[in-house]
């Protein structure tokens, strides 16, 4: 199935394992350019080695309130425009 991310960005939460890092690693093969998202850098660190030029951020989501409003969220998908093209999906 062509879920047309090639050349796009995404932003992925709890991004480091399980579920995240499947749809991490399914994001990267079908061509996509993404941040992942997680509250333990160790975690981060493995998951860079599997997944290169991934932008990674060490952020505790689930604790902010307002989202979108937040500084963490800001920097996160700040990240991940300015990777070229913009923000796309959020998965």
């Amino acid at each position: 199935m062509d879920l047309e991310l090639k050349g796009r960005s995404a932003l992925i939460s709890g991004g480091s394992k399980s579920i995240g890092l499947a749809c991490a690693g399914a994001s990267f093969d079908r061509g996509a350019k993404f941040a992942i998202v997680s509250r333990d850098r160790v975690n981060l660190d493995t998951s860079a080695a599997r997944l290169p030029r991934v932008k990674n951020i060490v952020a505790d989501l689930a604790r902010v309130a307002l989202l979108l409003a937040s500084d963490l969220a800001a920097h996160a998908t700040g990240a991940v425009i300015a990777m070229d093209g913009g923000l796309n999906p959020t998965i």
